[in-house]
């Protein structure tokens, strides 16, 4: 079946101002509609649908730069960089909406040139690489190859900075020249830089991006750098983590609209794939109100940090009512109410981490209990002889309760319990006064208000 040409155009409407417009014609179109999305992020936002009258459609786009997904299902679409005040005008020809002709549009024809040009240079690395394959490192020609290789990088390299150059304020080379500028390693070998390679592209890793720009955040900009940067330039670790995610909030918080994406894709991010405790620190010290997150209400990560705000310093801790080693409930409420303090001690019997903790937890226990302290420990075993045979090889005298369930227990969800071992410390009225305490600060705390 032959398809006329479907066509995008600019139209003028109001009193002279340019407002881009897609418009198109499509005889004999099987789709009874368009989908236009919006890029938020990784997130791709549904924001009109666009129904063919005879072929014909006409759609005014949003009034908001970026990026946008045309489509007619999930395999058939084209991206495109749309803005109401910049001139566009594309065809589209026929039903395969990647088959365009870009009439006029600066940025698309910046996309989609860099685009073509970057599918050719990896083809020619791929065609290097699978001769590579093929050679062992003493061979003349693999080093030929491994040159010939630095080349083509080079002269990508070359060819969009040149782009980049000549076009310094579009909004291609916004959320473009970041990509490259990592990839080239931030500039290291043109800079000549004075100390190591590694040291010097983590210093200058953001140096490419307006954060004050909020409409990146209508694109896949940022989640993609900041994985990048997680993945190149931060330890694996606890510290490691809280140190990035610092350094990358204060970045982003040039602006509201960049802010709230960048913490909403920390959060996502950590709440999927841990470790929890780095999305606590998140929720503890940047997250403040869910109406920021507009686009991910219905995620979990949302729901997760509101139960994580309720266990926040100062909130109320919930309620507890666990069997001791004898089967007698013992309280949380009630405990809490009798002591000054409270120390609420989550462990197992087989956590070695656990282990190393009881022994400073036995002094303080032993020079505070006369002063208003109490420990009420939380076993998190499965095996009640494991749990009792550790009560009674630590000879433990403060409160031990177990519902002896492991990590299915309750209590594990009521309080967000994700590494053993984890102390809450609580006042008379269970009001959290400290959260994720070690031993000494523990300790430390007890001096400051006991004594």
């Amino acid at each position: 079946m032959r398809y006329w040409l479907m066509l995008i155009a600019l139209v003028l409407v109001g009193h002279g101002q340019a407002q881009t417009t897609l418009r198109g014609t499509l005889p004999d179109c099987n789709f009874p509609q368009l989908y236009v999305h919006a890029f938020y992020g990784m997130h791709i936002v549904h924001t009109d649908t666009v129904p063919l009258r005879n072929g014909t459609f006409t759609y005014y786009t949003p009034q908001e730069e970026g990026y946008y997904r045309v489509a007619f299902n999930d395999t058939n679409y084209v991206d495109l960089i749309l803005s109401p005040d910049v001139p566009t005008a594309i065809q589209l020809t026929g039903t395969k909406l990647k088959e365009i002709v870009i009439e006029q549009s600066e940025e698309n024809r910046l996309l989609f040139n860099f685009k073509a040009y970057k599918k050719d240079i990896d083809h020619r690395l791929r065609n290097i690489d699978v001769q590579l394959s093929f050679l062992v490192e003493t061979d003349t020609l693999y080093h030929a190859l491994l040159a010939l290789k630095e080349v083509v990088n080079n002269e990508f390299y070359t060819y969009a900075n040149k782009v980049f150059k000549d076009h310094p304020n579009t909004y291609f080379t916004a959320t473009t020249r970041p990509f490259i500028h990592v990839k080239n390693d931030c500039g290291y070998a043109t800079q000549h830089a004075e100390m190591p390679r590694d040291k010097y592209v983590k210093k200058h890793f953001f140096d490419a991006i307006d954060f004050s720009n909020p409409a990146l955040t209508r694109t896949t900009l940022l989640p993609n750098i900041y994985m990048k940067y997680f993945e190149g330039h931060v330890q694996y670790n606890e510290f490691g983590f809280k140190q990035a995610i610092d350094i990358i909030l204060n970045k982003a918080s040039a602006n509201n609209e960049v802010y709230d994406l960048t913490l909403a894709y920390l959060m996502e991010l950590f709440d999927k794939v841990g470790p929890k405790i780095i999305f606590e620190h998140i929720v503890e010290n940047y997250y403040r109100n869910e109406s920021c997150f507009e686009h991910f209400q219905d995620a979990s990560f949302v729901f997760n940090a509101e139960a994580y705000r309720k266990l926040r310093i100062g909130s109320i801790a919930p309620d507890m009512a666990i069997p001791n080693a004898k089967g007698q409930i013992k309280t949380l409420s009630e405990v809490a109410y009798h002591h000054q303090l409270t120390l609420v001690f989550f462990w197992s019997s087989h956590c070695s981490f656990c282990k190393a903790t009881i022994p400073e937890l036995k002094k303080t226990y032993a020079a505070y209990k006369d002063k208003g302290f109490e420990i009420y420990a939380v076993s998190l075993d499965d095996d009640p002889t494991a749990w009792k045979s550790a009560i009674a090889e630590y000879d433990l005298e403060w409160i031990n309760v177990s519902s002896v369930q492991g990590w299915k227990a309750e209590e594990v969800n009521t309080f967000l319990i994700s590494k053993t071992p984890t102390l809450y410390l609580l006042d008379r009225e269970r009001t959290i006064k400290g959260k994720n305490l070690q031993a000494d600060t523990v300790e430390l705390l007890l001096r400051h208000s006991l004594e």
